[in-house]
This record gives C-alpha cells, structure tokens and sequence, in this order.
C-alpha cells in the first residue's frame, strides 16, 4: 500500500476540501471500475493535509498515475468512469420536473453498472421539491450560478471535464494553488469573488485566472452530498443555519472509504459535541457561508469551528 499527501488541497478553502475529497472519488470509481481495492482518505492532525491511501499503489506516483489516467478516461461519457451522463440533460440543475425525471430513468437503466452518474444527478437536483413560482425542481445548495453572465453550473462542469488534463490534477494536488489556468471556475474558491472591493484591481481588465484541476476534482465530491427534501424546500448534507446557507464539514483521522466518508457526512450533527466528533473520528470542523454576488453567489473564506 502507498499513500499521496495533498498539499494542495488545503481545507481552509472550501474548493481544497472537495477537491480532496474529489480525487477520493474519482479513484474510488476507477478502483471499482478495474475491480481494485477502494481507497481512503484522512487528514493529518495539527497539519491538517488531506492523504490518499491506496492498497493496489506500490508509490505516491502510483496513485498520481491513476488519478490522471482517470481524468483523461472520464472526458469520453461512454467510459464507466465518466459522470458526463449526469450533466448532459440541461446546463443548470433547477430544470422542469419531467427533463430531471427523463435524465434519472436514463441513468436508472445504466444503475447497476454505472452507479456514479444517478448518485450525482441526485446530489444536483431533487424532484421531491418543486419551486411553485417557477415550476422546477429543487437543487443543491453548492449550486452557485444559473445562467447570469452566461455563467451555467453544469455547462461549466461538462467543459472542466473536457478541459482538464492529468497534470493540471497532479499539479492542484501535489503543490499549493499557483491559479494559473483560464477559466471556467464554479466559484467555490473565496479568490472567486471579484467584486471592486476585495481586488486591487479593476476586474473588467484583470484576466480571471483560476485552479483547474482542483475544480475538477471538486465536481466528484458532489456524490458526498446529496440533495433531499426538507418539508418544501431542498436540502444539502452538511449545509444548515438560516436560509440553509451555511455549511459546516468535517477533517477525520481514520482512513474511509467513499463510502464510509458519506455515512460519516449525512450522520454528522450540525450542532455536535466535543465527545460525538471524537467518537466519530472527526478532529476538526470547518465552516463557510455562502452568499450572492448580484445573481451568482460565492463562498466566504472558511474558518476552524470549536467543538
């Protein structure tokens, strides 16, 4: 067995977080998929840096190799690895109940071999929950566009997807953040707000620079947090307080599987003590706000949560 310490994914930043939690997933699904042990992932304590362990990786470069193997496989939706099946019926996730009901029987029928793609269009959008005013479903609350300034949630994800390369990954999660690629971004990165008063410059003129491979990644941890009804509203695990806007997530140092990190996140109370985080193996909570930017919306620079 052989581990890879993420440096660059760093889980003061929201994007860090998923984008750790992301690369849990696409290796999970690719082990799954070539009939290999499932990986897991911990965050060291005091220094807080995420780790992959895999037990079919004789090295680091082992698990770097399968990740950016991964990425390139998963551009084509007919490979299993691929989530694009999931992406493909609209380019926001608050669509008509029958093109979301459409999108789901498709990837029903897929289901048995190719469970990833229903896991995420259920993570998106629930059709538990229509909106009365506008007659579609309900979504996820890490949804941070939809269509203002030709900004598109899914859209985006489906060109990040095509976009992305083995060594943007290898380098978003081996280095800290260096923001040298193009856009596009989903806006899970605090530096993603570019209003005038958080910039020193103008940003009509400053060229959007961003972190693709760590957005890409980001998109896989979505699996982690489904979308579900909650009286007649949606709600997404691990978000919570007024408006549902806060969210509120969880460093473990045991080393879990997928599976187990998804047990841990929809049993994890909002309000837990000291003694309850232990028991579970958490060492520390992280909590960010999300908030709107005109139509868009943006996530605040997260901050350590005391037990």
């Amino acid at each position: 067995m052989a581990g890879l310490d993420l440096i660059g994914c760093r889980p003061e930043n929201l994007l860090g977080y998923l984008a750790a939690l992301g690369a849990l997933s696409l290796l999970d699904r690719l082990a799954s998929v070539e009939g290999n042990a499932a990986p897991t992932l911990s965050w060291q304590p005091g220094s807080n840096v995420a780790r992959l362990d895999w037990d079919d990786a004789a090295s680091a470069d082992d698990v770097l190799a399968a990740l950016s193997r991964a990425v390139e496989l998963s551009r084509s939706p007919e490979h299993p690895v691929s989530l694009l099946p999931a992406l493909m019926h609209a380019d926001n996730p608050a669509v008509q109940p029958e093109v979301f009901r459409t999108a789901a029987e498709a990837l029903t029928a897929i289901e048995p071999s190719r469970p990833a793609p229903l896991a995420l269009l259920t993570a998106l959008s629930t059709d538990a929950v229509v909106d009365d005013d506008k007659g579609l479903v309900g979504d996820t609350a890490f949804r941070t566009m939809q269509g203002a300034g030709h900004q598109h949630f899914l859209k985006f994800m489906r060109d990040l997807i095509g976009l992305t390369t083995g060594a943007d990954v290898k380098r978003s999660l081996t280095a800290p953040f260096t923001y040298a690629d193009d856009r596009p971004s989903l806006r899970w990165d605090p530096i993603d707000d570019r209003r005038y008063a958080l910039r020193a410059v103008d940003p009509s003129t400053d060229v959007i620079r961003t972190e693709r491979g760590a957005n890409r990644l980001a998109i896989e941890a979505l699996v982690a947090f489904p979308c579900v009804p909650e009286g007649r509203t949606a709600a997404t695990i691990g978000f919570g307080g007024p408006r549902g806007v806060r969210l509120r997530y969880p460093l473990w140092t045991d080393a879990l599987t997928l599976d187990e990190v998804g047990v841990l996140l929809s049993q994890l109370p909002d309000e837990a003590s000291r003694a309850t985080l232990a028991a579970r193996g958490v060492s520390l909570r992280f909590e960010t706000v999300r908030y709107a930017v005109g139509k868009n919306r943006n996530f605040r620079p997260s901050i350590a949560v005391p037990p």
